[in-house]
C-alpha cells in the first residue's frame, strides 16, 4: 500500500465550492485533469463537515481545493489562487 491508501497509487482531489445556502462538491479523475460534479449538499455545520470526510475517504482524496468567491463579483480572482 502506498502514501494514498489505496495501493494502486491513484488519488484524487476534492473540490469544494462553499456558498450561503449550499456547498457543491466535485471529484478530479486520476489523472487531475478533468473534475466531475460530485453532489450540491445543504450548507449545514451540523453536518458538511461528516459528508466531506465520507467523500475523501470513500474516493481516495488525497488533496482539497476550496473555491473562494470575489465578494464583489463572484469570480475568483489572483488573490486567491496559491501554489503549495
Amino acid at each position: 500500500m502506498n502514501a494514498t491508501g489505496d495501493g494502486t497509487g491513484h488519488s484524487r482531489v476534492l473540490g469544494i465550492d462553499v456558498g450561503s445556502v449550499r456547498v457543491g462538491l466535485a471529484i478530479s479523475d486520476e489523472t487531475y485533469t478533468l473534475a466531475t460534479p460530485l453532489a450540491t449538499v445543504p450548507n449545514d455545520s451540523r453536518n458538511i463537515w461528516a459528508r466531506i470526510a465520507r467523500e475523501m475517504e470513500d474516493r481516495d482524496v488525497d488533496r482539497v481545493v476550496i473555491g473562494l468567491p470575489d465578494r464583489k463579483s463572484t469570480r475568483l480572482n489572483s488573490s486567491h489562487i496559491t501554489n503549495s
